[in-house]
């Protein structure tokens, strides 16, 4: 009689929507940004087809600072693991530095840390100073998570 291997058990990587949403909630927690999700879930896109009616290669959240008016700190969020593209657009928007890709809420918070960074303080008044020690406290308080 054979006897069966016991298969190896992958831990479930998480669907890029649960992703976004622990993002979203993390940053939720941020004073001072308000976060705009950009893909829609449900329904057609303009076209009557898949997907959300949004242009190729806007990114998923775009977060705008309060005391910064005008700045967005694009944020394409993917699964934890390797990075798979959905569109030529959206890897020439990463390529050409105009979002952050982000893979859980501390990658979110990191982004958000070296966009605030690439702002002029002095323009602002030292305005961002809250937000850089808010951002400090709340990836400190985040473990990170291990992913096979």
């Amino acid at each position: 009689m054979r006897v069966a291997k016991p298969k190896a058990i992958k831990p479930k990587v998480p669907l890029e929507r649960d992703v976004q949403d622990e993002i979203v909630k993390v940053l939720g927690l941020v004073k001072g940004i308000k976060v705009y999700q950009t893909s829609i879930r449900k329904g057609a896109g303009r076209d009557g087809n898949r997907g959300g009616g949004q242009d190729k290669g806007i990114p998923d959240l775009l977060v705008s600072v309060d005391v910064a008016d005008g700045v967005y700190i694009g944020l394409e969020v993917k699964r934890p693991g390797p990075i798979k593209w959905s569109s030529p657009e959206q890897a020439e928007g990463f390529h050409a530095t105009r979002f952050f890709v982000v893979q859980g809420p501390r990658d979110a918070l990191s982004a958000l840390r070296s966009g605030l960074y690439n702002l002029d303080e002095g323009y602002f008044g030292g305005a961002l100073h809250p937000l850089h020690e808010q951002l400090e406290r709340l990836m400190a308080q985040l473990k990170p998570k291990a992913v096979a």
